[in-house]
């Protein structure tokens, strides 16, 4: 679902929509987006950071700061992503992002043993 449909009973429960609200707050009252990247870097938890190359926070948040900040660029004022409302739409980037697709796993190699087995008669 999209995370703000209003039939959506669970919508006030999701933490996607609230993460995304409170970064849309953020960076559009001026705070610095490298601040929150800075600050995804900093988890080190089993579940966000599986491998020392993957960061699940920075992956989630990413998409989210670009939206704002292309956002904050074209149309200060208004409406850039058509939605009813800006948060809208970004509350909605959020939601969709969520599950993230798990790291690729480094490529291995298979040993296959084949055994040729005849009966008494040679076949």
């Amino acid at each position: 679902g999209s995370g703000i449909d209003a039939s959506d009973p669970l919508k006030e429960a999701y933490g996607t929509t609230k993460i995304a609200e409170d970064i849309f707050t953020y960076l559009r009252a001026g705070g610095p987006a490298q601040d929150l990247r800075d600050l995804a870097l900093t988890c080190k938890c089993e579940i966000c950071c599986e491998s020392p190359d993957s960061n699940g926070v920075l992956a989630f948040i990413e998409p989210i700061i670009d939206a704002v900040e292309k956002c904050v660029a074209i149309c200060p004022e208004g409406n850039y992503f058509g939605a009813t409302s800006t948060l809208d739409e970004v509350k909605s980037l959020a939601h969709r992002s969520l599950p993230l697709d798990p790291p690729k796993k480094g490529k291995r190699d298979e040993i296959l043993h084949v055994a040729v087995v005849e009966n008494e008669k040679g076949e």
